[in-house]
């Protein structure tokens, strides 16, 4: 994993699967937002899915992105350059990338915080080139990442946050499927 997805601004952090699925849970369905706080600011993150499709509305400082997969179609809008919106064909990559909140666990799991009341499991990784620690919180019943910190070796011993992507609401239940159909 490159460390620069987790910094660019506008750029979701790369996971994929939930558990280990490939896969999202189909019947998996709920709104959320998360807060991804980086040195250079805040993203807001509110998230509808439902099994393989899933809206994800980011605002930040430079204003908003709409990202829309309707089980087939990637449907993306964004404020650089007030570009227009576009339906293409996604492909698993692409869209497995934009579902931030399933993360397949790699290594070795503690008991972690408790997240929105719910129970986490901890699952940390160190990127052996920038020495980067990644803590990730992940819920223990439903597999979604609840929250995931970037540590970066700091200029003494304490490690410095670089990143920290918190969930602060979700609601679990059915969807208007109507919220996936590409404008």
């Amino acid at each position: 994993m490159k460390i620069t997805r987790l910094v660019a601004p506008l750029i979701t952090v790369a996971m994929v699967g939930c558990s280990s699925q490939s896969k999202p849970q189909q019947s998996l369905q709920f709104t959320a937002t998360w807060v991804q706080t980086l040195p250079s600011g805040q993203i807001t993150k509110d998230v509808t899915a439902s099994g393989d499709r899933f809206k994800i509305v980011e605002t930040s400082s430079g204003g908003q992105v709409v990202k829309i997969y309707d089980g087939q179609k990637l449907f993306q809008t964004g404020a650089l350059g007030g570009q227009k919106g576009s339906a293409d064909p996604a492909n698993e990559r692409s869209v497995s990338y934009l579902r931030f909140w399933n993360w397949t666990p790699e290594g070795a799991s503690t008991t972690g915080e408790s997240v929105l009341g719910r129970e986490t499991m901890l699952y940390e990784s160190k990127e052996p080139i920038s020495n980067t620690t990644f803590r990730r919180f992940v819920d223990k019943e439903t597999g979604i990442l609840l929250k995931q910190q970037q540590l970066h070796p700091g200029p003494n011993i304490n490690p410095q946050t670089d990143s920290i992507e918190e969930c602060q609401k979700i609601v679990f239940g059915e969807v208007d499927p109507n919220v996936f159909s590409i404008p």
